[in-house]
């Protein structure tokens, strides 16, 4: 899905590059793009600032104008499967940690720099199998100063940005190759909860959680449809909603999902079962 926004001919180039790069999730060399978007980096911050004046012209001629590659905090250059590339305005220091769900490579364009402290996660773990409390490894501290880049590993790395003042950046993102996100507690880092990186698991999560809220018996049914969904976290979060409306079918569901092919429901059906002291024939 290409912006509506016009943009300088050494960016289209290489969007061009980074299309025929990165088109084949099994066969893209993102680190081989990275000597390229450095490149264009050092070009870039005149065409930034041209871009960014554009658009403040348009608001102050229409103050209701949007353009379509606006974006909270960014300014998107080009936005496809394969890969996003924009401008990011880093504003505030984050409140709670995120894994890197894509490689990304971000170039500081302002003459803001920011500091962060890098964390990474085992690299031969099941990522998309949640363990409490889990503490990645710290790896370094840096400051990254104007026309530096940081960049990230998909799955492994953790970022704690630390910014003083807002920073702009040139922002390189490929498509995300990791199902879920984990979201770690600061002092100390521990782990808290994952969340899935697909917008339709993550409608259907919050859907459930309000029908359990609300303890919406109609929403039975469709709960129950939902414990064969190929989201393991919508199957094990449609069983606790279950629980939650109606005892029996919580049951049930917990039942169903003791022969779950994954191995984190499974346990947690085990588990749950054994902390309410049910004694249940595995499979009856």
């Amino acid at each position: 899905m290409k912006t509506m926004i016009s943009v300088p001919d050494d960016v289209c180039l290489f969007i061009d590059l980074a299309n025929a790069q990165l088109n084949d999730a099994k066969a893209c060399d993102f680190a081989g793009l990275v000597p390229a978007f450095e490149r264009l980096a050092c070009r870039a911050r005149r065409g930034a600032e041209e871009l960014l004046l554009a658009e403040l012209a348009e608001l102050h001629e229409r103050p209701h104008y949007h353009a379509e590659g606006w974006d909270t905090n960014q300014l998107l250059l080009e936005v496809n499967q394969n890969f996003s590339l924009g401008i990011s305005l880093l504003q505030a220091t984050p409140a709670h940690l995120l894994n890197a769900v894509a490689d990304a490579a971000y170039i500081v364009l302002g003459k803001a720099p920011f500091s962060y402290s890098l964390y990474k996660m085992p690299a031969d773990m099941d990522r998309d199998v949640f363990r409490a409390n889990l503490e990645p490894r710290f790896h370094a501290s840096r400051t990254v100063l104007p026309g530096q880049m940081l960049q990230l590993q998909a799955g492994i790395d953790i970022i704690d940005w630390r910014v003083e003042e807002p920073v702009m950046l040139l922002r390189l993102i490929a498509a995300p190759s990791e199902r879920v996100q984990w979201v770690y507690q600061k002092h100390p880092v521990r782990s808290w909860f994952i969340a899935s990186v697909d917008p339709g698991v993550t409608q259907l999560s919050a859907l459930s959680a309000y029908f359990a809220d609300a303890r919406y018996v109609p929403a039975l049914g469709a709960l129950e449809e939902l414990l064969r969904h190929p989201s393991h976290q919508v199957r094990w979060e449609s069983a606790g909603t279950l629980w939650k409306i109606d005892r029996d079918a919580g049951l049930a569901a917990l039942r169903q999902l003791l022969d779950d092919p994954h191995p984190h429901v499974h346990r947690a059906a085990a588990c749950t079962y054994a902390r309410l002291g049910t004694s249940v024939t595995h499979g009856a």
